[in-house]
């Protein structure tokens, strides 16, 4: 049925005709999308230099929530991915710490409660956006030397990020003792 309907086209013809629907198809589409980045889109606030700090604050919670999923999974290249090196002193130390921390138990639960996020906008083009965020840490473990004893530990842990390239990144993570073995 569908060749007796389009007999009159030619072979060639057919190429012609794909053009002829589906440019304009194209074209409308292109046309969406432009008004929909003008309507607010989440690429408009990159576009305009405006800060969404609600969506800011989202991405920092979600940045907090993979370093947590990170410190559980025991990837030590997953912690010290979500850090800037040349932020936060001592980084080398730290990695050190965190991957005897890693090998050191059998077993790591953390718990995050954001207790306070506050958000700082870039302040020049030279200058990165920073956030501060305090959160009410408790980690359950227990150590390979003895599997069967769970050891709790809880406190306040004070967090700085910065917004880069990559996105939000950790700077600073005080204390660091809380994650001593």
């Amino acid at each position: 049925m569908f060749r007796k309907a389009f007999r009159f086209f030619r072979p060639g013809a057919s190429l012609l005709l794909s053009a002829v629907l589906i440019v304009p198809a194209v074209q409308q589409k292109g046309c969406d999308k432009g008004a929909a980045g003008k309507a607010g889109t989440p690429s408009a606030p990159a576009a305009t230099g405006e800060f969404d700090s609600a969506a800011e604050e989202r991405a920092v919670r979600k940045q907090v929530e993979e370093l947590r999923v990170a410190f559980e999974s025991k990837q030590v290249s997953g912690v010290m991915r979500a850090i800037v090196p040349t932020e936060l002193s001592a980084y080398a130390s730290f990695e050190d710490q965190v991957s005897d921390l890693m090998q050191a138990t059998a077993e790591l639960r953390l718990n995050f409660r954001s207790a306070n996020i506050q958000l700082h906008r870039a302040e020049g083009p030279d200058k990165l956006a920073r956030a501060q965020v305090v959160v009410d840490a408790e980690m359950v473990y227990s150590l390979k030397a003895n599997r069967t004893q769970e050891k709790r530990r809880t406190g306040q842990l004070q967090m700085d990020l910065i917004q880069g390239e990559l996105g939000w990144r950790f700077a600073k993570i005080e204390p660091r003792s809380f994650f001593t073995p």
